[in-house]
């Protein structure tokens, strides 16, 4: 199965911001699978379970901060003055899911570390917060797909979406090459 969609290059900003919610939901889905099994089996599940979490923080960590910063360092601001009360929503969303996924991160690493000891509590405690976790973010992705990213398609021009484009570049450290022109012309008539 393949878990992700890939990206399109940036110079389709918001059709990239699509398919990086279409990975991260998927990725939820991944943690409600395994919060169910810690819910209902307990402690033993955990430990099998621990490197698929590891995966699980590394891409938030990763994947879903260059998404958020995106995003607040793209898109909304580029947005400002024309995205309304969505737009202030979707920030503070930010803010509160940032929280509550350091939250259960924390927890996952005090466990695994033995900082914490693995309970039947102590782990079913981590899947409570993984499921509040996901449930928020499928809330919020719903709200941007549906108001935040049209919006954007709508009233942003060509420029501030190459903006947003060349800001997502950055938060992943892709440089555009451009190639000359004279490389340009053989290769279209090679």
């Amino acid at each position: 199965m393949d878990l992700f969609q890939p990206v399109p290059d940036f110079d389709r900003p918001i059709e990239a911001l699509y398919i990086c919610h279409t990975n991260i939901l998927k990725r939820m889905d991944q943690i409600d699978a395994l919060a169910a099994q810690l819910l209902e089996d307990g402690a033993p599940v955990f430990g099998p379970q621990v490197q698929i979490w590891e995966e699980l923080v590394s891409f938030f960590r990763h994947s879903i901060a260059n998404h958020t910063r995106d995003e607040d360092e793209g898109l909304f601001p580029l947005l400002a003055g024309r995205g309304g009360a969505v737009v202030e929503r979707m920030e503070f969303d930010h803010r509160w899911i940032e929280q509550s996924e350091e939250t259960m991160i924390n927890r996952f690493e005090a466990l695994r570390s033995g900082e914490h000891p693995v309970s039947n509590t102590a782990v079913r405690e981590l899947a409570m917060m993984a499921r509040e976790v996901t449930r928020h973010y499928r809330d919020h992705i719903k709200h941007e797909n549906e108001e935040v990213f049209p919006l954007a398609e709508q009233v942003l021009n060509d420029g501030e979406k190459g903006t947003l484009g060349g800001i997502m570049r950055k938060h992943r450290n892709i440089e555009v090459v451009s190639m000359p022109a004279e490389m340009l012309v053989r290769q279209k008539t090679d």
